[in-house]
Formats: structure tokens, C-alpha cells, sequence
């Protein structure tokens, strides 16, 4: 079977297995044989645990990476995973260096030239402040120093929307954590689940999530179409 053939079937099973809600659908799956299997390369986060991580062993760990192998080896693909800096993995997957990614958050716009699974998970995105910042709730957030993942649905919000006097891109959301904690900004806006690990996993003491919370994300792997 041609690769490209392959990998529509590998974007249906996708969707199948969210839509059924993994019901039976392994049951009912066709994997290739042995003889036609085909490799597909994924490109993520390197730090937005739990989702996606190097683990302690410098491999790739999280949610969306021990599902997309679990799909891999029911279907009889091989999946070569790659984790890096979000920003610059963004890039190389639209310079074509990779078959998908495994994990990106749906937007109207990304729409357009990707195709996505239905949502992995419904990620909130949060105001996390310090002990001595200005910023007590959303609507506080006009004319802030804000700190945001480069790269990030939300730094995206943000520029359309004008709403941070500066805007500060960082690798990931633990720098934008580290920064915040050392009370170099006002605040950081961040995946609420990705900074609550954080925060636990490096004891970090002196920062706090706002309960003015944004809209649900979907959060989905993704092909271009």
C-alpha cells in the first residue's frame, strides 16, 4: 500500500477512535501486514507536560505521546516521535519536515490548511500571577506586561486582540513560570493544567492561578490537509 494511501486510513482511524470513544475500535480495526508498514513522522513539545515531555531517560513521555503509539502499533505503523522547542517545531512542520504533530489546539484559521482529530483534551488557559502582581483579574490584563509560550494559541489571541502593552515569548511554560516567579512581569498566561504540573513538580511557591479563567481549547493532533 502507498504511504499516502496509508495515512488516510491513519487519519480515519483518528477520528474513528474519538468518535467512538475507543469502543470496540480496536475490534474493527484493519492494520496493515507486516510486509507494507509504513513510517510516519510526529513533531511535538518538548516541556508541556503532561501532555508532551522528555522524560528523565530523554525520551518522548505524555498523554498525546503514549496514545499516538498505542494507535501505531494497533494499526501496525511505526511512528517516529520528535519533541522540541513548540516554536521552532511549528516551523519545521510547515517547511514539510514531518507527517503530523502530536499535539496542536484547533483554531478557525489553522483550519484552513490543517486537518485535525477530534479534541485529545479541552485545555482552559489561565492568568498565573505572583505574589505582588497588579493584576487581581481578566479584565485587568489591558496595557500588562503579559508572559506567553512563543508560538501559543494564546500569544496569538493576544496580538490580535491588542490587549498586553508587551507581550514576552518564551520557550515553553516553564521559563514563562520561572520568569514570573522571579516577578520580572506582571503575569503569565498558560495552559491551566501544563502550569498547575509545573508549579507542583518544581516547587514553586510564590505564584498563583486567577479563577477568571479563558474558554475551553481543543486540543488535537494534526495533519496538514
Amino acid at each position: 500500500m502507498k504511504k499516502q494511501g496509508s495515512f488516510r486510513l491513519f487519519r480515519l482511524t483518528i477520528w474513528f477512535i474519538f468518535s467512538l470513544l475507543f469502543y470496540n475500535v480496536f475490534l474493527y480495526a484493519n492494520p496493515l501486514s507486516d510486509s507494507n508498514i509504513v513510517s510516519y513522522k510526529f513533531l511535538g513539545d518538548n516541556n508541556y507536560p503532561p501532555y508532551e515531555f522528555i522524560d528523565e531517560n530523554g525520551n518522548p513521555s505524555g498523554f498525546n505521546v503514549d496514545l499516538l503509539q498505542e494507535i501505531a502499533k494497533s494499526m501496525n505503523f511505526d511512528v517516529d516521535i520528535e519533541l522540541g522547542i513548540w516554536d521552532e517545531i511549528q516551523q519545521r512542520f510547515e517547511k514539510g519536515e514531518a507527517d503530523g504533530l502530536t499535539g496542536m489546539f484547533y483554531s478557525s484559521e489553522r483550519d484552513e490548511f490543517m486537518d485535525f482529530s477530534f479534541p485529545l483534551s479541552m485545555v482552559v488557559y489561565a492568568i498565573f500571577v505572583h505574589d505582588k502582581s497588579p493584576v487581581k483579574e481578566k479584565s485587568d490584563l489591558q496595557g500588562r506586561k503579559i508572559i506567553v509560550q512563543s508560538g501559543d494559541i494564546i500569544h496569538d489571541y493576544l496580538l490580535d486582540n491588542q490587549i498586553a502593552s508587551s507581550i514576552i515569548p518564551v520557550e515553553n511554560p516553564l521559563d514563562a513560570l520561572s520568569l514570573l516567579s522571579n516577578k520580572m512581569y506582571d503575569c503569565a498566561i498558560i495552559g491551566k493544567t501544563p502550569g498547575l504540573y509545573l508549579i507542583k513538580n518544581h516547587n514553586i511557591k510564590n505564584i498563583k492561578i486567577l479563577p477568571d479563567l479563558f474558554n475551553p481549547t481543543e486540543y488535537c493532533f494534526a495533519v496538514y490537509n
